[in-house]
């Protein structure tokens, strides 16, 4: 009887020993992490929604709360916000916080739905938000590269070479809707021809998601074939004029255009006499 009762309580021991280790090894695991730096990613959002800057500085990197970037924290207009993906980077000492974020706009647009990326750091066990280490989004990756690709074109020009040739010929990149009755929905198009000697992919278009829709439809085009950028915009959040770029990623050929969609958003009511011939009609169905 008491081999029986040393055993059990040997058994009994063994069990806490390993429930123990595997509780300490549970907690190290990534997905913890991961648990860790949403928790002070919420804390964080939580108090710049109600205004608690002091809170939210403190959950900011030590050597980043004297910043800029850090002194905008007051200026926040996020209504409510959603993590979307954690992911830690190698060498596990950092994190890339995509988030989701409701906050309001212009008066006349209101309500806008952002995604935005954040790198957040760890600092002796605890993690901080690093406002001076922001992380590149993709459309701010390929505007840069943009923005560089026509530098050395202009350049390649004026110094009388040969530029970059354009593999993809837009028939126009400026689409003026006119004028459009506020809550219209309209369908945009931007034609284009493949000059590239290879098959090319519309790979993405960067544009607000919270007002434009992609609804393009042959993403892969052969050499000498024509295809459409098609897009659904919505101008319910709009009053007066419109201008938004958008840039359209055409791959392997690296290519990045940028196309513009202009025009006026009226009432209905307040459109003057003279100009309701010019006004948009095409909804989207």
């Amino acid at each position: 009887m008491k081999n029986k009762r040393e055993y059990g309580l040997v058994i009994g021991v063994l069990i806490l020993l390993f429930s123990g280790m595997f509780q300490l090894e549970m907690a190290g695991t990534p997905g913890s992490e991961i648990e860790k730096i949403k928790s002070r990613v919420s804390e964080y959002f939580t108090a710049l929604h109600n205004g608690e800057v002091e809170i939210a500085r403190e959950l900011i990197h030590p050597q980043s709360r004297k910043s800029k970037r850090a002194g905008q924290l007051g200026d926040s207009s996020i209504i409510a916000f959603n993590i979307l993906r954690v992911d830690i980077e190698e060498g596990g000492n950092s994190a890339i916080v995509e988030i989701s974020r409701e906050a309001l706009g212009p008066a006349v647009v209101g309500r806008i739905t952002v995604k935005e990326k954040y790198r957040w750091k760890l600092v002796s066990g605890e993690w901080f938000f690093d406002p001076n280490d922001t992380p590149m989004s993709d459309s701010l990756i390929f505007r840069d590269y943009y923005h560089k690709k026509n530098a050395d074109r202009a350049t390649a020009k004026k110094n009388g070479e040969t530029p970059i040739p354009l593999e993809v010929e837009f028939d126009k990149k400026l689409f003026d809707f006119g004028i459009a009755i506020k809550g219209t929905s309209l369908k945009v198009k931007f034609p284009f021809d493949n000059l590239a000697k290879e098959k090319i992919k519309v790979e993405k278009i960067f544009f607000p998601e919270w007002f434009i829709k992609d609804v393009t439809k042959d993403r892969n085009l052969k050499p000498g074939e024509s295809g459409e950028i098609l897009l659904n915009v919505d101008t319910s959040k709009f009053l007066g004029d419109v201008r938004q770029d958008i840039f359209v990623q055409f791959e392997p050929i690296k290519e990045l255009i940028k196309l513009t969609i202009e025009g006026e958003v009226y009432r209905e009511e307040d459109i003057p006499d003279s100009r309701k011939k010019l006004v948009r009609k095409e909804l989207v169905k």
